[in-house]
């Protein structure tokens, strides 16, 4: 029996179960007297299995991930920019990192001198964003460069932060719900 389909059944069925303690009927009857699912263990994957994305996927995505915009106020004014999806995306299928890690990463994880074991820089992937808690160099593709070049461009701040800020509060990293906003969008742009 596969674990996910099980943790998200027994997940809902908690959901449900609280949301009825809560809820009173037409006579002011709760639904439920007590919650059944506490001391109910939720069974937790260490290494869960997660979905791969077809080269022609990556390659659709690719074509349209510039026309996603994002939303800054800045002054009390909006104006709308090109988001960070390609340099998140690029990142994340050239390293094979998880988004959340991208988005937490933050400039002075850069090494960014050419060296000439590291010809386009590396990243150091902290152990705080890592699932295994450890702490990664990683040498750079010109591919991984560019894109981290072109977020250092929008990030439009100098010295240490975020490399993917807040369209909203800058001090913080973009959040992953945000970048699945706009990969959802550039999938339906892509009409995947």
């Amino acid at each position: 029996m596969r674990e996910r389909p099980v943790q998200k059944s027994l997940a809902f069925l908690r959901a449900v179960c609280r949301w009825a303690t809560n809820f009173r009927d037409e006579k002011g009857r709760l639904l439920l007297e007590s919650d059944p699912t506490p001391g109910f263990d939720i069974p937790e994957e260490k290494n869960p299995k997660r979905p791969v994305a077809t080269h022609d996927r990556v390659e659709a995505i690719r074509e349209v991930y510039r026309k996603v915009t994002m939303r800054i106020e800045r002054g009390g004014k909006r104006d709308y920019t090109e988001s960070y999806l390609p340099e998140i995306f690029e990142i994340v299928v050239a390293t094979g990192r998880r988004i959340r890690s991208v988005c937490s990463l933050r400039s002075e994880d850069l090494e960014l001198d050419r060296k000439e074991k590291t010809p386009w820089g590396a990243i150091v992937w902290p152990e705080d964003t890592d699932k295994m808690g450890k702490r990664w160099r990683c040498p750079i593709s010109s591919r991984v460069r560019e894109a981290v070049d072109a977020a250092v461009r929008k990030r439009r701040h100098v010295g240490p932060g975020p490399l993917f800020p807040s369209p909203e509060d800058p001090k913080n990293p973009v959040s992953i719900y945000q970048v699945s906003k706009w990969l959802r969008e550039a999938e339906k742009k892509a009409k995947l």
